[in-house]
């Protein structure tokens, strides 16, 4: 299994980092990544109607390539982080999926040759609610979204579930029904805030997730963990309280990378490596991963 790392400008932003110090960063700590995760926002790309601006991603992608990482690339209306969706405000419910195919269209047609990206995944956790208005995308319309990207571009195709929940909400029953995917990813964090000071994880038993993956890997597709929890996730702001922060420290890291190992995985890509250059524990997450 190969360690890989999603990484977002804004939520660089939000601690107050230079994101492209930050990410030459962490591929220069840990060599051993080779593959991370971005995500195409398109409110950025297309900030007036039909007129499309894709040099913030191009930048990226050159900083990527530059730095020796493969990408997969996040493509729709969903990306990484809140708010989830990231619609350009004349974006009407009436026109969202005609618009969304229509930007899907146009951002895998410019970078389908872009050597620098080795695979799409077409949205992000789509089947599940999320979001300020707790929105989901049908399993029909994201079939159709798939279809578009495999008809403009012959790179692997992915998708992701919001693993703490999956078996109970049944969403991976309807992700193995999928045509044209190559691979298929669950996001596991062991530790999310509830009242006070309890905290909750993934709501199956390690077992549940074996044969979830023997499933994935028995119908052809890869099975990853398109997202591992690595950085806090609390009840408060933790820039101004990283002292009470109790969901992730290295040592908690270490325990999820054990835990979540499977030899059926073929990739997992790690979630906070942002937060581990603002919190200043870069180099000791490094050392986990010799």
């Amino acid at each position: 299994m190969h360690y890989g790392f999603s990484f977002s400008r804004r939520y660089c932003s939000w601690l107050g980092l230079n994101w492209r110090e930050t990410l030459t960063n962490v591929a220069k700590t840990i060599p051993s990544f080779k593959k991370v995760r971005i995500s195409a926002y398109w409110d950025e790309l297309e900030p007036k109607e039909g007129r499309f601006d894709f040099s913030p991603l191009q930048e990226e992608l050159d900083l990527c390539a530059e730095l020796g990482l493969e990408v997969l690339l996040t493509i729709g209306m969903k990306a990484q982080r809140w708010p989830e969706y990231y619609l350009p405000n004349f974006i009407s419910a009436a026109s969202l999926q005609e618009r969304t195919l229509q930007f899907l269209d146009e951002i895998s047609e410019k970078f389908k040759d872009e050597e620098v990206i080795f695979a799409w995944q077409v949205e992000n956790e789509p089947l599940d609610k999320s979001g300020p208005h707790n929105k989901q995308i049908s399993i029909q319309f994201l079939q159709q979204e798939i279809n578009l990207v495999r008809k403009v571009s012959a790179k692997p195709i992915y998708i992701n579930l919001w693993g703490n929940a999956m078996f109970l909400r049944g969403h991976f029953q309807d992700a193995l029904k999928l045509e044209n995917i190559n691979a298929i990813g669950i996001d596991l964090y062991p530790k999310t805030p509830l009242k006070g000071s309890l905290y909750a994880g993934p709501l199956a038993s390690h077992g549940s997730f074996e044969l979830f993956y023997h499933k994935v890997v028995n119908s052809g597709r890869k099975a990853i963990i398109s997202e591992l929890q690595a950085e806090p996730w609390e009840n408060f702001d933790f820039r101004h309280n990283h002292n009470k922060v109790k969901s992730i420290s290295v040592a908690k890291i270490q325990e999820n990378l054990t835990k979540y190992h499977h030899n059926l995985l073929s990739e997992t890509y790690l979630w906070g490596v942002e937060y581990w250059v603002w919190a200043g524990i870069l180099p000791e997450v490094a050392k986990l991963l010799e």
